[in-house]
């Protein structure tokens, strides 16, 4: 079972998956590749963004959503148990707080681009000033 949860629309071609032209795979295209190779495949928006209902709040929801949708994906008949998870940048996040989690399934993850080799040079602190923008999920859950 492999699964992307994203803010960038699941119904979007992949954001970093191209062929050797540069032609941009659609996620239909994917999913044929995984399903060809034996795993079943679903892709989510994460809660409030594009077709997903609830409110996006940078980071707040995104541990436990991952949880829920790999506790009800284990339970799905063509799911066999193990669940491999990709994603980039902030769909790589995702993958990092939900596995704080221990969801039920979850065996591998491909995380591309979501974490960085240092926090003070960038992502939270650049130059060792702290970037607000990442504070959102501390603002929200005042």
């Amino acid at each position: 079972m492999v699964m992307e949860r994203t803010p960038y629309n699941k119904e979007a071609p992949s954001r970093s998956e191209l062929t050797v032209t540069g032609h941009k795979i659609s996620r239909e295209e994917m999913a044929k590749a995984f399903v060809d190779a034996g795993f079943a495949c679903a892709f989510q928006d994460c809660r409030g963004r594009y077709k997903s209902t609830g409110t996006f709040t940078k980071y707040t929801n995104e541990a436990e959503d991952g949880f829920d949708t790999c506790e009800w994906l284990i339970q799905q008949p063509w799911c066999n148990g193990k669940i491999g998870t990709m994603g980039l940048s902030y769909a790589a996040h995702v993958q990092m707080a939900m596995a704080c989690l221990n969801p039920p399934g979850l065996a591998t993850m491909v995380m591309d681009s979501g974490g960085f080799s240092s926090a003070y040079e960038c992502g939270i602190r650049t130059g060792g000033a702290f970037e607000l923008k990442q504070a959102t999920w501390l603002i929200a859950k005042r």
